[in-house]
């Protein structure tokens, strides 16, 4: 495979070459690998930093840039898993160059979330993260981070797509890109309280093609029953901009917008909590100062964007 040399952040590793002038780059190798990605990378680094988990999962790690990053540059034991031999190989080859505790396998993800548990679970699929959604709640022991690049069907861009996958109402609204992340939030919140589990929301955002969430897992019954509270809909007016919540209803009620009396038509259900933690971006901020990031610059107003969410 040809391979070429890439710094990022803090790490130096061997990726495929890929065309950067087709229509989608990543597609372009064996083993995929996609450089828009690199600020979404950033962030989980920068946050890994700030929490310390005791273990880390790559669940669908491609060329495992994430995972070896996380080692590299956190310094606490991963686990990098891909489907993929090649990627396989590839990913034991830069693991080799680091002096980390570094675990590297080649299994379905589900299978082996199924069956191992770590500190902090990854899901980083291409398209949507609901195949995998029920076995990582189950395999994440204090945190789950989830990215989603299916923006279209959460959007409301493509409904039928967006209803089936997620079992809920999207809407392409002029707060669209809220909408896809919230309810993505929402179907995070409906695996873990299945099994009695709750989240508080550490990091969450939008950006370009994806949605990304932090949680921290909280294994309590009422836990579980606070986050499905906030669980809910906004009633949006299919005619004027109003718009009303209904948090803690999987059915939501009739209503009616009191400015033009047409009947409102729910979206969701979808998180309607924090999106973020308490004190977490101001952590970030100051752990940024002394961190090596190519999207530095990006990062910076990263601040401003998350709280206006």
């Amino acid at each position: 495979m040809n391979c070429r040399e890439i710094k990022e952040g803090g790490t130096v590793f061997k990726a495929p070459v890929i065309d950067e002038n087709a229509q989608f780059p990543p597609n372009t190798a064996d083993v995929f690998y996609n450089t828009k990605m690199e600020f979404n990378r950033d962030m989980t680094v920068l946050l890994a930093k700030i929490l310390k988990p005791e273990s880390y999962l790559d669940a669908m790690a491609a060329t495992g840039v994430r995972g070896l990053r996380i080692a590299n540059e956190v310094h606490i034991p991963v686990t990098i898993n891909d489907f993929n031999e090649k990627a396989v190989a590839m990913i034991k080859e830069n693991a080799d160059t680091f002096d980390e505790d570094i675990t590297v396998t080649c299994d379905d993800a589900n299978r082996l979330m199924c069956t191992e548990r770590f500190s902090a679970v990854d899901l980083d699929p291409f398209g949507t993260p609901i195949p995998f959604l029920d076995a990582a709640s189950r395999s994440a022991k204090q945190y789950l981070f989830v990215t989603a690049t299916d923006t279209a069907p959460l959007c409301g861009a493509h409904l039928q797509a967006g209803k089936r996958r997620y079992f809920a109402t999207p809407k392409n609204t002029e707060y669209h890109a809220e909408v896809g992340l919230r309810l993505m939030m929402g179907a995070v919140a409906r695996e873990l309280v299945k099994y009695d589990r709750g989240f508080e929301p550490i990091l969450s955002f939008a950006k370009s093609h994806y949605f990304r969430t932090h949680v921290k897992i909280i294994s309590r019954v009422p836990a579980a029953d606070e986050t499905l509270a906030q669980v809910g809909f906004v009633m949006q007016c299919p005619k004027c901009l109003y718009r009303a919540e209904q948090k803690g209803s999987l059915l939501p009620s009739t209503h009616v917008c009191p400015y033009c009396g047409s009947e409102t038509k729910p979206i969701g259900p979808m998180w309607m909590g924090k999106l973020q933690g308490d004190g977490v971006i101001d952590k970030m901020l100051s752990e940024l100062e002394s961190s090596e990031f190519g999207t530095k610059l990006s990062l910076i107003p990263v601040r401003i964007m998350i709280i206006i969410l």
